[in-house]
């Protein structure tokens, strides 16, 4: 086993009253080993831990080191936490998916971008989707012996000749046999199927929903998610794949359904679920929020319209309950202008953009404000690209100049902060917030992509001017 780096371990933060202030450990100290062993890795850390006597091996920024003997229930954690969530290296990715996004990225992107997770911890930590197909058998014990639930599986295929084409990897054939095992130990499966036209759809499609059916009630939820393809495909020399049209989206929803109407008769759920995209591009109308069961898979588009749709009207129904909100709210908007009502420009990818507009008379129609839905074109990756969490900050601004140029008056672009990389102000195209504020002819509010957060940033504009709305983000 290689030697770990100990930068892994640094602490950032010591909780107030706990054992680990109580016996002086301070952020900047390092925990270099628990018993004389080192920590592999947070799920190692969580399980010693737990043991009622455990002597620490403190590193000091000074160079010294110290150990400490500790005696404690052994529920009782000791208060530490980690400048590195995972106190590990993050596994890459060994694959070379046809389908996979990184590759068709464009040069001279932040390193970062270009960075290809595929970590059964992370699955686990931050609800990352991952293959199996790194994983040596030893290891992989280990995290199932944990018990952490449920699972994130990139399963695109479950016929072993396929899945090994599709990702370019001789070990992926074997997935069947992992999610078995894993449901063996009682744990859940979330599993994600990207979909490539003529290649995984179909009857392929349908062996891959039979097959994951035999996981029985573990098996939480099946994501189907159309491949999405930039427009540096060519350019990079990748596997030729085409778009779903309207027919070919059509033909996913009526496997989806008809497997729907099975599993709710069989297990009193729908299980599989085909992404918001389809529906857009097959002109179906999207379902309701009631459809998706508790909304398991989010973070590929699956009832996303439906959960904000839905986010808003509860936003909306919490504060009818406060008697002459809406009035307040109205005449505080009303003043901000001498005529007419607030003009407010929300920004949208070209996909969501007219269910978002529908969505959002809810707010119109209590706030007495005008909101112009403003799906943009995707530039920057290839106008196949049409969600709004791909927009760069360049085509973001592009859209602003245009808003300016043709509307008599806007008095705020309302800016989704999906559009930003996690916890940070910067878009995908390395722009920053304070870029898009410092260059735009609008006043410019990013807001957070839920109903509660729009609702809330339209109710902080009474606290805004024309002048003064190039703000932070709410």
């Amino acid at each position: 086993m290689k030697s770990k780096s100990l930068n892994h371990n640094v602490i950032f933060r010591v909780e107030p009253d706990s054992i680990a202030e109580e016996i002086g450990i301070r952020p900047g100290d390092i925990l270099a080993d628990i018993d004389g062993l080192v920590i592999k890795d947070v799920f190692d850390y969580r399980l010693r831990e737990l043991a009622e006597s455990l002597t620490l091996g403190i590193l000091h920024p000074d160079g010294t080191r110290s150990e400490v003997l500790i005696e404690k229930d052994d529920d009782e954690e000791l208060g530490i936490v980690f400048q590195d969530d995972l106190m590990d290296d993050c596994q890459s990715c060994s694959n070379k998916c046809i389908f996979c996004f990184v590759d068709q990225l464009p040069e001279g992107m932040r390193s970062t971008m270009y960075f290809k997770d595929d970590d059964l911890r992370m699955s686990y930590l931050n609800g990352n989707f991952v293959t199996l197909t790194n994983l040596k058998e030893e290891e992989f014990d280990r995290l199932l012996s944990y018990h952490l639930s449920p699972l994130n599986v990139s399963v695109h295929a479950t016929e072993p000749e396929l899945r090994v084409m599709m990702m370019n990897n001789r070990f992926a054939g074997h997935i069947m046999d992992r999610l078995r095992k894993a449901v063996a130990n009682g744990i859940d499966i979330n599993a994600q199927l990207v979909l490539c036209p003529g290649l995984n759809d179909g009857e392929h499609l349908e062996k891959s929903i039979d097959d994951l059916a035999e996981l029985g009630d573990h098996l939480v939820s099946v994501a189907l998610v159309p491949v999405g393809l930039t427009r540096f495909r060519d350019d990079n020399a990748l596997y030729p794949l085409k778009s779903y049209n309207q027919e070919s989206a059509l033909e996913v929803i009526n496997v989806a359904e008809r497997y729907q109407r099975i599993f709710l008769k069989k297990y009193g759920r729908r299980i599989v679920f085909p992404a918001d995209e389809f529906y857009i591009r097959a002109g179906v109308k999207i379902p309701a929020a009631t459809h998706y069961e508790g909304f398991y898979q989010l973070e590929n588009g699956v009832g996303l319209l439906a959960c904000r749709r839905a986010e808003l009207f509860q936003a909306i129904s919490k504060r009818k309950r406060r008697r002459h909100f809406f009035e307040k709210i109205r005449r505080a908007l009303s003043g901000l202008k001498t005529t007419g009502k607030f003009q407010v420009a929300v920004i949208s990818g070209v996909d969501a953009a007219s269910y978002v507009s529908e969505s959002m008379m809810c707010v119109v129609d209590n706030y007495g404000i005008n909101i112009q839905v403003v799906g943009v074109p995707n530039d920057f990756f290839g106008h196949s690209v049409t969600v709004t969490g791909l927009l760069t900050g360049q085509d973001i601004l592009k859209a602003i100049h245009k808003i300016a140029d043709k509307s008599d008056r806007v008095d705020a672009v309302f800016i989704p902060d999906v559009t930003l990389r996690v916890g940070e102000d910067v878009f995908l195209d390395d722009m920053t917030v304070q870029d898009i504020m410092s260059q735009s002819p609008l006043p410019i509010i990013i807001y957070e992509t839920t109903g509660e957060g729009f609702v809330s940033a339209v109710e902080n504009l009474p606290d805004r001017t024309s002048q003064t709305s190039r703000e932070e983000k709410i």
